[in-house]
């Protein structure tokens, strides 16, 4: 499993002390689930004008602006929990014809050039 960056586990430590004190507000009104998210009174949010986004969705997204961002698709893998790097990146081809142009342009700013 992909470790959780401190400030993550903080913000849903913070998110569900204010679902406690949501349900005891809600009292005998309160719906109980397993969601993570939810309104004041337990039941689940649609947010106006989004489409639904199922986990795999939200893992492919992760994964991409990982990506994007410049993390090692070595650690991406690791991250997917992929057996082979072969797998990940065929997922990731259209990511990676842009990363792989980004790392020309960084290398060829490493080269010193003449100032005249």
């Amino acid at each position: 499993m992909a470790p959780i960056p401190d400030e993550v586990v903080e913000q849903l430590s913070a998110h569900q002390m204010l679902r406690g004190f949501d349900r005891d507000s809600a009292g005998s009104g309160w719906h109980d689930n397993d969601l993570l998210f939810t309104g004041p009174t337990g039941l689940p949010l649609h947010p106006a004008g989004l489409p639904p986004i199922r986990l795999h969705g939200l893992r492919h997204g992760a994964a991409t602006l990982a990506l994007a961002s410049g993390v090692d698709i070595t650690v991406v893998q690791k991250m997917l929990r992929h057996t082979d790097l072969d797998t990940t990146s065929q997922i990731y081809t259209m990511v990676l014809p842009q990363l792989g142009r980004e790392a020309v342009t960084r290398a060829i700013d490493l080269v010193p050039r003449n100032q005249h």
